[in-house]
């Protein structure tokens, strides 16, 4: 089976900084040693991705609370890209075991 990296382009906006200050930041959470036709290791690759949203979105246990609705729309954004790309992979290995 054929293994390529998750590139999640997580728009990360920084929380301390005035909204001229907005990066860009991006995670590759591979995925390169799951099979995402099975459901454990697609599990598996979302706790990765979970993982990531919170290193690149930063994590409410050691936010002010200001920064909640920042942090909200950080991973709502990100979690919706990266469940596409999820979807496609997942659906991609699928196919590839049914065709065996």
């Amino acid at each position: 089976m054929r293994h390529i990296v998750l590139a999640l382009g997580l728009a990360a906006t920084s929380l301390l900084a005035t909204p001229a200050a907005a990066r860009e930041a991006s995670r590759h959470v591979s995925h390169a040693d799951l099979d995402l036709s099975r459901p454990g290791d697609l599990a598996v690759l979302k706790q990765r991705i979970a993982r990531a949203l919170e290193a690149v979105c930063g994590s409410y246990a050691t936010a002010e609370p200001a920064q909640a609705p920042h942090i909200d729309r950080c991973r709502a954004d990100a979690q919706a890209r990266a469940s596409e790309q999820v979807a496609y992979l997942a659906e991609k290995a699928r196919r590839a075991l049914a065709a065996r």
